[in-house]
């Protein structure tokens, strides 16, 4: 998929193959098509609709209007049948921005309720730990092998996993969750642990 970038930026190739990752080990179904632009949107580089419902969006700021370009774009008004995204129904929206974050645009970013909306620094996702074994293994658990941990292993035994770090934000798990890691020192026998999504202030 050609990028969308004015000075073919190595981060934001990087960036966009690592999104994908992450999509994939979300388990997010349907096939990527590219977004040529963002209707009004200053200082749009790269874009992909995944499915119906999902989208990845990159810019250069986060600002107020970026923000309102993007819920734009994510859900289009109804009486604007001649609008470029007419149809769009994005649920959920991962917006990648390279330089700065306005206060202003993190304050619009929370009044969107139509669309979930994941904002990272450009940077986060061109270089993250998890795809280049600098932390320890992580696995999400789901269905039968979660409950079992949930009752086979004690509260006081599961450490927590702040919705923050960089591994949760990268799988977006619900609070919760837990998470098998496996850490490694040296020739030691490698340690197991479980995790709990947890928010910073519980």
């Amino acid at each position: 998929m050609q990028q969308h970038t004015d000075d073919g930026d190595a981060c934001v190739i990087h960036a966009s193959q690592n999104v994908k990752k992450m999509l994939d080990d979300r388990k997010i179904a349907g096939v990527d098509t590219p977004v040529d632009e963002v209707h009004k949107c200053p200082g749009f580089l790269w874009g992909m609709k995944r499915g119906s419902d999902w989208a990845v969006l990159f810019m250069r700021d986060a600002s107020k209007a970026t923000v309102m370009a993007v819920m734009n774009f994510c859900h289009p008004p109804e009486d604007e049948d001649d609008h470029p995204h007419a149809g769009n129904n994005i649920t959920h929206c991962i917006v990648a921005y390279q330089n700065k974050c306005t206060t202003t645009a993190s304050k619009e970013m929370s009044k969107c309720k139509e669309t979930h909306l994941e904002w990272f620094k450009m940077d986060e996702l061109a270089r993250i730990p998890l795809l280049f074994g600098m932390c320890d293994d992580y696995t999400l658990l789901c269905g039968e092998e979660a409950d079992r941990v949930r009752r086979e292993v004690s509260d006081d035994k599961r450490a927590k996993i702040w919705t923050t770090d960089p591994v949760q934000r990268y799988f977006n798990a619900p609070l919760g969750s837990i998470f098998k890691t496996v850490e490694r020192f040296g020739s030691l026998q490698p340690e197991i642990k479980y995790r709990v999504v947890t928010n910073p202030t519980s």
